[in-house]
């Protein structure tokens, strides 16, 4: 979505793509400065950092680097990997021990890696109890099941499935 952001806001998004770098490197975003907010995102891409020492390189599935700012409402799938094996600055949810709210990870996304974030086997993740930690007391709801089964069953953001009416409408069915 973005390599450098500053003082910005990334709301309501995914990626799905897999993404490689040499420096810091991230799902989301790599590298941040002056308290970026990142919410309501999610990545299900792989995520490589293609370097072999850990200095002044991260890599993570929101965000590579993260040092001020907000992180949540946010969850990663993705594999989280690096040329070298240094632990912390390669996470599931942030390429650094800094705090973040409410974001979960795959329980083998960043194996090896730092625990920011709460680990979730694959069956929790694709459960209506997953949506509903993700949407905790927002209002309104930014998280939804994926009804379509477009996303693996993984928590879809809510602009993503169809409005309710409209699956009724087109799946009705009349009978004689």
């Amino acid at each position: 979505i973005a390599a450098n952001i500053n003082a910005s806001k990334i709301l309501n998004c995914y990626n799905k793509a897999n993404v490689t770098g040499t420096s810091y490197v991230g799902g989301i975003a790599g590298y941040s400065v002056s308290s970026p907010q990142i919410s309501n995102c999610y990545n299900r891409g792989n995520i490589h950092l293609n370097a072999t020492t850990p200095t002044n390189k991260t890599v993570a599935g929101i965000m590579g680097y993260f040092n001020t700012g907000s992180i949540a409402n946010t969850y990663n799938t993705g594999n989280i990997t690096a040329g070298h094996t240094d632990a912390i600055s390669r996470g599931p949810i942030v390429g650094t021990t800094k705090a973040i709210v409410n974001s979960y990870f795959l329980d083998t996304s960043a194996v090896g890696g730092n625990d920011n974030g709460i680990s979730k086997t694959n069956a929790e993740m694709i459960t209506q109890n997953m949506v509903d930690l993700l949407n905790g007391t927002q209002s309104p709801l930014a998280w939804s099941f994926d009804i379509e089964g477009n996303n693996d069953t993984y928590p879809v953001l809510s602009w993503e499935n169809p409005p309710l009416e409209a699956i009724l409408t087109t799946k009705n069915v009349s009978c004689f």
